[in-house]
């Protein structure tokens, strides 16, 4: 296959994680917002469909990036499949941790209604979206957007950080699930937020020789914790068989960004749901 024919498959690849990670997460908000658990019950079904795609997609831009990248704007989007790709799983897995939670709560008779944990969705549900969209149109404005609301997964991780030790021995099983939907929500919003970083990265990254020489530093944070080097020295990608049993790459700490909190206007127009 040629270079192109390879950013063509790992274009699908990304399409296909997109749509699995998308549907689980529409299906896990659902889910609690309606008490209903055969929302519920869908999520989590494509396991091992998503989770080959994940490994193949991080392979395969592992071999392009070290074999066969050929200008700076293309290891740039090797770069932020990468990133994307991880985003796009851990997404699935919380979407997956959701339903779970609710279905707990539903045997249980532990729901309560939550109309701001409800909105907490919708928001959340709309960032991935806005995301989506960003990635295959392109679409700068949305993925500015999505860094600009980075405040609210900052908060989330500051206040579950910061709850006093015991707390959930002082609260109802419903408050308890509630608690546990809110924080899953919280990752999922951090997860767009990567999501965005990395289309921004690949779109708006320079082409000059002092940008391709950051993008390899940025490269190896990468490399060095899914490849080798033998005694020799030399970079080597693990065995196909290997690598695809291999865990998530380690990913950077992000920089605190000063770009503004506020939510604009985007989020009146965006609807979630199961299409």
């Amino acid at each position: 296959m040629t270079f192109q024919e390879h950013i063509q498959v790992l274009r699908l690849h990304l399409l296909g994680m997109s749509r699995l990670s998308q549907r689980a997460l529409d299906y896990s908000i659902k889910g609690y917002e309606l008490s209903n658990p055969d929302f519920c019950n869908h999520v989590g079904g494509a396991d091992c469909e998503i989770k080959k795609l994940y490994r193949q997609t991080k392979y395969l831009c592992l071999k392009l990036a070290i074999k066969g990248v050929k200008s700076p704007s293309e290891f740039r989007f090797v770069l932020a499949a990468l990133r994307v790709n991880r985003a796009l799983y851990k997404t699935y897995s919380a979407a997956t941790h959701i339903a779970k939670t609710t279905l707990l709560s539903l045997a249980g008779n532990s729901t309560a209604t939550c109309p701001m944990l409800n909105q907490f969705g919708e928001l959340t549900n709309c960032l991935m979206r806005l995301c989506v969209v960003s990635l295959f149109e392109k679409e700068l404005s949305h993925a500015e957007w999505v860094v600009q609301s980075q405040g609210v997964w900052r908060r989330c991780e500051a206040i579950f950080n910061h709850l006093p030790h015991g707390a959930d021995q002082r609260i109802g099983a419903a408050e308890i699930h509630a608690l546990t939907i809110t924080k899953t929500l919280g990752t999922v919003a951090k997860q767009a937020h990567e999501i965005a970083e990395a289309i921004l990265y690949w779109l708006k990254g320079s082409d000059s020789a002092l940008a391709l020489e950051a993008d390899g530093h940025n490269a190896l944070d990468y490399f060095l914790s899914s490849g080798r080097f033998d005694v020799e020295g030399r970079f080597q990608l693990v065995l196909e068989e290997q690598f695809l049993k291999s865990g998530p790459i380690t990913p950077r700490k992000p920089g605190i960004s000063t770009r503004p909190t506020s939510l604009p206007s985007p989020l009146a127009s965006c609807q979630s749901g199961s299409d």
